[in-house]
């Protein structure tokens, strides 16, 4: 359930991944983290996250307008692939491009809140991330419009 980054916008879309894939934090996830991006489609965004969605839902701050499907992923790592159960959780497109590139920094500022170690890694990634891709920011809702659906694993 991973893009097909060589379709579009390569470097964009491999930074989001990584940022998406640093907030997973220990190796086998805590519950309500994002383990990694899924699919950009018809539906909108997919983050998949570890055990229960509800940490995600609360930074949401709502359930509606919100699908949930609970699937096994085998997620590679550096030696071996891990297998665990995550929860889809698909931000609708007419969400808008705020919602979508405010939901990366909510959760960012949740991890910061948990986890001291890598919270100053993060806001770093947070600056670097803002800096370099400000505009390409500005026109996610574009970006995502003109999208394909992305090839699946």
């Amino acid at each position: 359930c991973f893009l097909d980054v060589e379709k579009f916008q390569p470097e964009l879309i491999r930074d989001l991944i990584y940022l998406l894939f640093v907030l997973r934090g220990a190796p086998h996830g805590r519950p309500g983290m994002v383990s990694h991006l899924g699919n950009i489609d018809c539906h909108g965004l997919v983050l998949c996250t570890y055990g229960t969605q509800d940490v995600l839902f609360e930074r949401l701050g709502t359930r509606e307008s919100t699908m949930v499907d609970v699937q096994a992923y085998h997620l590679p790592t550096t030696s071996t692939c891990i297998s665990m159960i995550t929860s889809e959780v698909i931000i609708p497109r007419r969400a808008g491009p705020e919602l979508t590139a405010g939901i990366y920094f909510q959760l960012m500022d949740d991890l910061e809140a948990r986890d001291a170690t890598l919270g100053g890694f993060i806001r770093g990634l947070r600056m670097a991330f803002l800096s370099h891709y400000t505009d390409d920011l500005k026109n996610l809702k574009q970006f995502l419009s003109q999208m394909p659906k992305s090839q699946t694993t």
